[in-house]
Formats: C-alpha cells, structure tokens, sequence
C-alpha cells in the first residue's frame, strides 16, 4: 500500500494506538489526508507524521490521544485543517505550529494544552480558530487583527489575562468568555461589519 494518498476511518470504534511507522510505509499520504475522528483511539500523536510531508489533513478530533502535540508537526507545511480537538492532550502548544502558513482550520478544543496563543499571530491563511476549553495562559496580542482571513475565534473557558484587544480583522464569530481577561469590552468590537456572534462575559 505504499501509494496510498488518503485514509479515512473516522466514525468507527477503533482503538489502541497510531502504527509507530505510519508515514514511513506511506510516504505519498496527502491529498485529504487521515481521517480519523470519533473512534477510540489512544497514545501519542506521533512525531513521525512529520515524515508525511505532503498531508492537508490531520483529523484525530473525538477520540483518547494523550501527551503533547508533537513539535515536528511544524514539519507539515501544506496542511490546511488540523483536528485534535476532545482529547487528553496536555502541555504547551509548540511554538513550531506556528510555521504552519498554509493552515486554514485549527480545532484543538476540549483538551488540556497550554502556552501561549500568541504563537499563531504570522498564521496568515487561518480562517477558523477554536481552541476553547484547555489552559491557555497569558494576553492576547493585538497582532491577531493582521489575521485578515480569520472569520471565527472562540477560545472561552481558557485562563486568559489582560485586556482584549480592539483589533479583530472581519471576524464573524468571536467567543472568549469564561476567561480572567480584565477591563472594558472594548467599544471598537461592535464596529467590526462582519461580526454576527460576540459572546464576551466574564467570570
């Protein structure tokens, strides 16, 4: 199977863990990528996806994977969605993501990852931003208002500080409830023209 370009076997009630040598027997996955959301899956997300070098989609959303999100995914400069959303993940999201200019939709929530957001602000193609419910710490850089192409941000019930920024670019939806940021809400939200869903209570 080593010309294989696309595994999709999501929904199912699979378990146990990755294949250790996944990318190293099929080094032309790309295309639509893994598929792998809503089973029962378990154990690390493996840095050798790295070795895939080609894949657009990384979907692992639904299922038990634990420890960190490895660094090397930085590797995987033409992925466009990445999906480790309700997992057991924990740790610091690795600066290295960051390198990923091509990522359109990160969906991380529902886990236990921490660090700082401030490491997505050059991500210039992502469109969508959802990583609520984790432990983000820290403030919010008024350098995600660069990220004209972002149209949903929801990050609530993180431990987010500061004060919300005032810039936001065209954002559709914008949810950071559930956090310690302090201050007003900022009047300058209300002007955004594309903005249908705003949801900023504080605890």
């Amino acid at each position: 199977m080593s010309k294989l370009v696309y595994i999709a076997l999501g929904l199912n009630e699979l378990s146990g863990s990755l294949p250790t040598d996944l990318c190293g027997n099929l080094p032309f996955l790309a295309g639509n990528g893994i598929y792998l959301s809503r089973n029962q899956l378990s154990g690390a997300i493996l840095s050798n996806l790295s070795l895939c070098s080609h894949l657009q989609v990384v979907s692992l959303s639904g299922n038990s994977f634990n420890g960190q999100i490895p660094a090397e995914i930085g590797y995987l400069t033409s992925l466009r969605i990445l999906f480790p959303g309700s997992n057991n993940l924990n740790g610091k999201l690795p600066p290295e993501i960051g390198n990923l200019h091509n990522l359109v939709d990160f969906a991380g929530e529902n886990n236990q990852i921490g660090g700082t957001l401030n490491i997505l602000v050059n991500m210039s193609s992502l469109h969508e931003l959802s990583l609520w419910r984790n432990n983000f710490t820290g403030n919010l850089s008024r350098d995600f208002g660069n990220l004209t192409m972002l149209t949903k941000f929801v990050i609530f019930e993180n431990y987010m500080t500061g004060h919300i920024p005032t810039e936001f670019g065209r954002l559709k939806k914008l949810v950071l409830g559930l956090n310690n940021f302090s201050g007003s809400i900022p009047h300058e939200l209300f002007n955004i023209s594309t903005l249908q869903t705003l949801l900023v209570p504080f605890k």
